[in-house]
């Protein structure tokens, strides 16, 4: 009986090592490639394979080996042989608009201190009421208005806000939505979109509509 065991185990092994050797190697046309947001690439293989994204949210794959950049990032693409071959191509996904520089998005839900710490913009004024902070940092485009941090002792950063002038605000919002996901279809006067992680809502509103003035808003949801 030993015998009969020990010779199964044996051919099973030899079973697997065949199937391993005998996996047929997958190949794709691209292993690198860079797209600005709304470009697509149709990746080939060498044998017929399964698709996926690491991460859609940067870049989808569909049945086809077609990729979609959706937003700014890196993701991998991944083809997958019924045989268990596998190959990858990394995707870069870059920008058109560069229009202005975010509030510090990893320092919200964290304290003052550590805004303070993170921010590479000039703060100007600082001032501090009812445990609710508020830190005014001076930006370098001249179409924006300063940044203004609002934080709580309780929940760190909370909020961001800033004003963008009529002959810009189409460029901040482009820019803004090549890199976080639209919330609702924009009205004709309030456009939202939320981070990757859903963390920060960012409510983009003509506040002035005689001077199309556009205010933006940056806050944590918690």
């Amino acid at each position: 009986m030993k015998r009969i065991v020990l010779l199964f185990a044996g051919l099973c092994a030899l079973c697997a090592w065949s199937c391993k050797e005998t996996a047929q190697e997958i190949t794709l046309s691209e292993t690198q490639v860079a797209l600005y947001v709304g470009e697509q690439v149709a990746l080939e293989a060498n044998a017929a394979v399964d698709w996926m994204s690491d991460d859609s949210f940067y870049a989808s794959v569909n049945a086809e080996g077609e990729v979609l950049a959706r937003h700014v990032g890196t993701t991998t693409i991944v083809a997958r042989g019924a045989d268990g071959g596998r190959a990858t191509c990394t995707v870069t996904v870059k920008p058109y608009f560069n229009t202005f520089t975010e509030p510090c998005l990893e320092a919200f839900g964290q304290s003052a201190s550590v805004l303070k710490a993170m921010e590479e913009r000039e703060l100007i004024s600082e001032t501090e009421e009812q445990s609710v902070s508020r830190m005014v940092y001076q930006n370098q485009e001249p179409y924006l208005s300063d940044m203004t941090y609002t934080a709580t002792q309780q929940n760190g950063v909370i909020m961001a806000t800033f004003t963008v002038e009529a002959e810009s605000y189409d460029e901040v919002i482009a820019a803004i939505k090549e890199r976080h996901e639209e919330r609702w279809r924009p009205s004709r006067d309030l456009w939202e979109f939320y981070t990757r992680d859903g963390k920060i809502l960012i409510r983009c509103q003509l506040v002035d509509p005689e001077l199309e003035t556009l205010g933006i808003v940056y806050s944590l949801i918690y």
